[in-house]
């Protein structure tokens, strides 16, 4: 009986500390999914363009640095006014810098999420990874064709992400 409970008590511990249940920490904004755009606001200024998003609320774009690069962070929100995604965007005529950037990235991914999988959806010209968490999806592409060189790193939240399909 002690040694089922015992191995029962280890199996939890190791699922609950080993089934992608990290907190998932988007680095490059202090922005939470719990934030509202007045709170977008109050962090980045005023709004710098304004659209709408592919979750049916609105979107914010703005300006933002991130690694030393001069981006895009886009905010983007669901019908409900919930925060959906959080994108940052780098473009450059170099396509060295931007397969840099990536590789980067992606290391950085790796090193604090395990390897992501490449998904064919994603991989565009150069790559594309996701990592599923429950803490959001977690999505890196790189484009390196001849008029749009681009690397875009996105962070979904739980509510709006997907599981794994190859799970």
């Amino acid at each position: 009986r002690v040694v089922c409970l015992a191995l029962i008590l280890v199996m939890s511990t190791s699922c609950l500390f080993g089934c992608n249940t990290q907190k998932v920490i988007c680095p490059f904004t202090e922005i939470k999914w719990e934030n509202t755009a007045e709170d977008i606001f109050a962090l980045e200024g005023e709004k710098y363009e304004e659209g709408e998003s592919l979750y049916y609320g609105d979107s914010y774009v703005y300006p933002k640095e991130y690694k030393g690069y001069d981006g895009t962070i886009q905010y983007m929100f669901d019908e409900d006014g919930k925060l959906a995604s959080m994108v940052w965007l780098y473009s450059n005529e170099d396509g060295d810098e931007i397969f840099d950037l990536y590789k980067e990235i992606t290391y950085e991914l790796i090193d604090e999420h395990g390897e992501g999988s490449l998904d064919s959806a994603f991989a565009s010209q150069v790559g594309g990874n996701v990592w599923y968490l429950d803490g959001g999806n977690i999505i890196l592409m790189a484009s390196l064709v001849e008029d749009y060189k681009a690397v875009q790193f996105s962070f979904v939240s739980p509510k709006h992400s997907v599981d794994n399909p190859k799970q």
